[in-house]
């Protein structure tokens, strides 16, 4: 993984440089679908069902965007430690750096599995249905 060949070659820092960027341009990708229509372009029809009808101050939308960055920045910690110490010695971590076996699943077909399921789980869930578990062990 590229990630565990960042952390072989130049350490911690440069790990955990390169997930807070990731996390970052996610973060504000992500971000920037709610923030566009209900603070940048808001209709009357998009304000009519806010929690909170007011308008952030300049102020307190710079304290946010502050505090998701530090968040960040900490939480990308313990994955950035973790791709570290497992180039560090054997049993410091168990992080994932690749494939081990010939014979593994490919990373696309993993993929796929965890998306499908977490998809179909959450989809079930989301309906409300009781019997979660009798829908997804009947199928299987």
């Amino acid at each position: 993984m590229v990630l565990c060949a960042i952390g072989e070659q130049y350490g911690f820092f440069a790990v955990w440089s390169v997930l807070s960027v990731v996390g970052l341009v996610s973060m504000m990708a992500m971000s920037s679908v709610i923030f566009y229509p209900y603070y940048q372009k808001p209709t009357f029809e998009t304000w009519q069902y806010k929690s909170n009808p007011k308008f952030p101050s300049p102020g307190m939308v710079k304290k946010e965007i502050i505090h998701t960055c530090k968040g960040l920045s900490v939480g990308v910690l313990c994955p950035a430690f973790a791709i570290c110490a497992k180039q560090w010695g054997e049993g410091l971590s168990q992080a994932y750096c690749g494939l081990e076996h010939s014979t593994a699943m490919p990373l696309w077909a993993q993929a796929l599995v965890i998306i499908v399921i977490t998809d179909f789980v959450g989809k079930t869930l989301a309906k409300g249905y009781d019997q979660f578990y009798f829908y997804f062990f009947a199928y299987i």
